[in-house]
């Protein structure tokens, strides 16, 4: 049975609303996809209000896409989760934890947070991790001192719970994180990398300060996730870097992304570039590397200035920068991973990326299964 013809099954069934055909469903998308079917089994659970039949499916592909929608909806009462903790899968039992702080629920709060601070290494791990979602003080302190224990095992599902969390304290948590680690040790690049994932708009200004820490490393470490942000003040402190060696290949990747155009010489295109026309955005370059004219004032299918047909077309294109900034756009404004087009990908490959988000695009937002 291929994807397609997968997905129009799924659709049929939950369209019947009939929650008799979820059992029989499930196991032949379990059966013939596995765990790869997840986001199919995902919505035919959720779609049929059968999470909690899904929980106790026989099938353990099924059992772990039900208890992975749980984390994403909290759309099941906490008594079925808290039964499927004593599951036989850990990758079930992992996700049922981590969908706990999803559940409003007092019995399941309370065991969370026991998790969060039990001696077993890995359960502790686990909690910790579901934290981000739980938003309470109590949580960001466990958090806070996870964070600050100095065992990278407990810091680093710390900093990605503090970046899920978000808000002024958790990012000061990440700051004062990085501040004390800089960028050579484990918490420090956990924090680093967490703090980029925040985004621009609530992590540029910390990020932007780093680039002038004395630290040389944590400066061009910093400049390298703001370039993949967009962020033109990065381009100075990676253009710098292009004399060390040790850094001038990821600078040269980081530098093509951000002006959009091959490296030249030594760098050389992107140093004129910076030197001609400073006040130009990522954005503007990705534009014109396209070779489009003004940006229009307002359309529905415009992403950051770009109409959608123009970004589907450079998921094709034969240079590689093209094609990793309009994948960046298009999983930033649609919320989905449809896969990333490699820097020596084939043809084929990228075909296959650029048909998926076509397919994901012809269908409206309220009818898409995932």
């Amino acid at each position: 049975m291929p994807e397609g013809a997968a997905a129009l099954l799924a659709r049929i069934v939950i369209d019947r609303g009939d929650p008799a055909f979820f059992a029989p469903c499930a196991a032949r998308l379990a059966e013939r996809f596995g765990e790869q079917g997840e986001r199919l089994l995902r919505a035919l659970a959720r779609g049929l209000n059968a999470l909690p039949e899904a929980l106790v499916h026989p099938s353990p592909a099924v059992r772990l896409a039900a208890a992975a929608d749980c984390r994403e909806s909290g759309g099941v009462a906490a008594e079925h989760l808290l039964a499927v903790l004593e599951d036989e899968d850990p990758r079930v039992r992992r996700q049922a934890i981590l969908a706990l702080a999803s559940v409003p629920d007092l019995q399941a709060r309370e065991r969370l947070f026991e998790m969060a601070r039990s001696e077993d290494r890995a359960l502790r791990r686990i909690a910790l991790e579901a934290l981000g979602r739980e938003g309470s003080a109590d949580a960001l302190a466990l958090l806070a001192e996870a964070l600050e224990s100095g065992d990278p095992w407990f810091a680093a599902p710390a900093c990605r719970s503090l970046g899920e969390l978000g808000g002024s304290e958790a990012l000061a948590l990440l700051r004062g994180a990085i501040e004390a680690q800089g960028a050579s040790g484990e918490i420090g690049r956990a924090a680093l990398d967490t703090l980029a994932e925040c985004g621009r708009e609530q992590a540029g200004a910390a990020l932007e300060s780093f680039l002038a820490a004395e630290d040389q490393e944590l400066c061009e470490e910093a400049a390298l996730r703001l370039a993949a942000l967009g962020a033109m003040a990065a381009a100075p402190v990676l253009l710098a870097a292009l004399d060390r060696p040790e850094r001038m290949g990821r600078a040269l990747d980081a530098l093509s992304l951000l002006f959009c155009c091959d490296s030249g010489e030594q760098g050389a295109a992107f140093a004129q570039r910076c030197k001609d026309a400073p006040e130009i955005a990522a954005d503007e370059w990705f534009r014109r590397a396209l070779g489009l004219g003004d940006i229009p004032e307002e359309g529905p299918d415009l992403v950051r200035g770009v109409p959608l047909d123009a970004l589907l077309q450079a998921l094709k294109d034969e240079r590689w920068y093209v094609r990793q900034n309009a994948v960046a756009r298009l999983e930033e404004e649609f919320g989905a991973s449809l896969g990333r087009p490699q820097r020596f990908a084939g043809e084929e490959e990228l075909q296959r990326i650029a048909a998926r988000w076509e397919a994901y695009l012809l269908v409206p937002r309220e009818a898409r299964l995932w």
